[in-house]
């Protein structure tokens, strides 16, 4: 069980550009100092490496040795799979995604001192309010219209609207996600039975509230204080990257019109409503083996029309070739079954929004970063190693159940003595930088690393379970530039 999750609302790469220390070398494959933490930090370790001292990242080392070698060894056998391919494909395409977003709409946004001040003051109240959430334009009219001529709000709920009983809420600065909401209730201090609204929520909604009261827990300490205006500040940019990519995103698909075919959906849609609520698709959010990007969409003519863009058509077969390397992504973690169609027709659309993101990228050839190359090759050496590491375990009639039971057991009995031997083909190819280890330092949190709303929405791979040896007593020891 994972002791923590943590959320990453915006990109966070393996390596970047700038880091180029190198830890350890072989052949052509490199293991940074970056990516000797991220891999320690950002994934669950196995039992045996709960700890921080010197004898675990000794372990951790040999660990991604291990990984490298077994990539290392099977790569020119490597028979390429369709679906390893498209999630790899998919991964690097994720990557192109973030970085190009990252330079070109997040790095412009500013935290000005006053707005931040603003919100620092109000922020310590947490309100308890009364709330209308209103779809209906015609209905949000009418509400507007009774507001404007100084119906009481409890009035409109109760006479108008019928409402047996108001519903309410509370709403905390840290807890809100929608920036409109934030907005219209922290950017300004409220007073008591004040009516807020109509405000346009996120959800495309008209939102009406009245404060009821709320409770205060302000800073009191200079250190409370100073953490806070922190978190606000923090909090303020995550904002501001939702509406910067709002913006953008809305303008790039400006005037594109989606028509879905009725019949084809129908079947697309029985497909994947067994999926979902089969809870296949959650599992596949914590897991990033290649497999499951396997979407096999049994008796359905793949070279039936789905679905027009404009004047661009798409088969069912076309859609699938999308979905093979980019997962439906839904917008809610807990669907309803009559909600699921329409879900299905928003995770549809942001495929194609990102697809369209895409192509941007390769024309402004993100696909030859240096960072992204980086992050793609480790990739796709702890997916060999997998690989690798599934025949090598076949051959010994060790089922995986059975390594997931007793990992331990398996390590002492044969990988051990499997990567001994790995070490003595390739020990004068492989350079170490123990200065570099000596320095580095490692936290005991039980962490998993998530960017919640991604098709990819791990930060690292899987920690690669493969040895609990420590002993570094192989390879050349250099200062690696």
């Amino acid at each position: 069980m994972y002791s923590s999750i943590f959320f990453l609302f915006f990109s966070l790469s393996i390596c970047n550009e700038l880091d180029e220390n190198i830890l350890v070398q072989i052949k052509d494959r490199k293991i940074t100092k970056n990516e000797f933490i991220k891999r320690s930090e950002y994934t669950i370790r196995p039992n045996y490496l709960k700890g921080q001292n010197n004898i675990e990242k000794k372990i951790i080392l040999n660990s991604l040795i291990a990984e490298k070698l077994m990539a290392i060894e099977i790569e020119e056998s490597y028979l390429s799979n369709k679906y390893t391919n498209n999630f790899i494909e998919g991964y690097k395409e994720q990557l192109m995604r973030e970085s190009f977003l990252e330079n070109e709409i997040y790095n412009s946004i500013i935290i000005d001192s006053l707005e931040l001040n603003n919100y620092f003051n109000n922020i310590s109240n947490h309100y308890n309010v009364q709330f209308l959430s209103i779809k209906d334009s015609d209905l949000s009219s009418i509400v507007d219209s009774l507001l404007e001529n100084g119906k009481e709000f409890h009035e409109i709920c109760e006479n108008f609207l019928n409402l047996d009983k108001i519903p309410n809420r509370k709403i905390n600065f840290f807890e809100e996600p929608d920036p409109f909401i934030i907005e219209s209730i922290f950017f300004n201090p409220l007073s008591k039975n004040q009516v807020v609204g109509p405000i346009k929520t996120k959800d495309k909604k008209k939102l009406y509230l009245k404060v009821l009261g709320w409770e205060t827990n302000p800073p009191i300490t200079i250190s409370e204080k100073t953490k806070l205006w922190s978190d606000v500040k923090d909090k303020l940019y995550i904002l501001k990257r939702i509406l910067a990519y709002d913006d953008f995103t809305s303008t790039l698909m400006k005037n594109q019109k989606m028509e879905i075919f009725e019949k084809p959906f129908l079947d697309f849609l029985n497909f994947y409503y067994e999926k979902y609520f089969n809870s296949v698709n959650n599992k596949k959010m914590l897991n990033w083996d290649s497999s499951l990007v396997n979407e096999k969409m049994l008796n359905i003519d793949l070279d039936e029309q789905f679905l027009v863009v404009n004047d661009e058509k798409y088969t069912v077969g076309d859609i699938q070739k999308l979905i093979e390397k980019h997962p439906l992504v839904f917008r809610k973690d807990q669907i309803s079954r009559s909600e699921f169609p329409m879900h299905l027709k928003y995770a549809i659309a942001d495929l194609l929004r990102d697809e369209k993101i895409t192509s941007i990228t390769y024309l402004e050839k993100y696909d030859e970063k240096h960072h992204i190359k980086k992050d793609v090759s480790i990739l796709r050496d702890a997916i060999m190693f997998k690989l690798h590491l599934k025949t090598y375990l076949e051959g010994k009639n060790i089922s995986n159940d059975d390594f997931n039971e007793n990992y331990e057991n398996v390590i002492n009995d044969h990988l051990n003595k499997y990567y001994d031997n790995l070490i003595e083909k390739y020990n004068n190819e492989i350079k170490i930088n123990y200065s570099l280890l000596k320095d580095i330092k490692l936290t005991g949190i039980d962490l998993y690393a998530y960017k919640k709303g991604y098709p990819y929405p791990f930060v690292v791979p899987d920690f690669p379970i493969i040895t609990n040896k420590f002993e570094l007593n192989f390879g050349v020891e250099i200062n690696i530039p």
